[in-house]
């Protein structure tokens, strides 16, 4: 069986501007939602919902560099507006949020 060839960096790159400009668009039409519309209605849930859905893709996606390309891994790349923290806090933050949603 033939393996399957693991992304590039720029691969990486490119998906990573993709998935930080989502997950920002996501917070706009959250926002803007919340202009309107109680935080506990079913659209804010689905769009907050969404969001974390993006973060638990980052994270993996950042995961996945690291072992495809660890000499040009960055967390920045994945997280361009997030102050870098312990290489688990994407991690972290999931569980939580996953807790939460119990």
């Amino acid at each position: 069986m033939k393996s399957k060839t693991p992304w590039t960096f720029e691969n990486h790159v490119e998906a990573a501007q993709q998935l930080s400009q989502s997950r920002d668009q996501l917070g706009k039409l959250i926002v803007e939602l919340s202009h309107s519309y109680s935080v506990n209605s079913k659209a804010i849930r689905l769009a907050s919902k969404a969001q974390d859905i993006l973060d638990a893709l980052r994270c993996e996606m950042d995961e996945q560099l690291y072992r495809d390309n660890p000499t040009g891994f960055s967390p920045s790349m994945y997280y361009p507006h997030t102050p870098l923290l312990s290489p688990y806090a994407c991690r972290e933050k999931l569980e939580r949020s996953a807790e939460r949603d119990e």
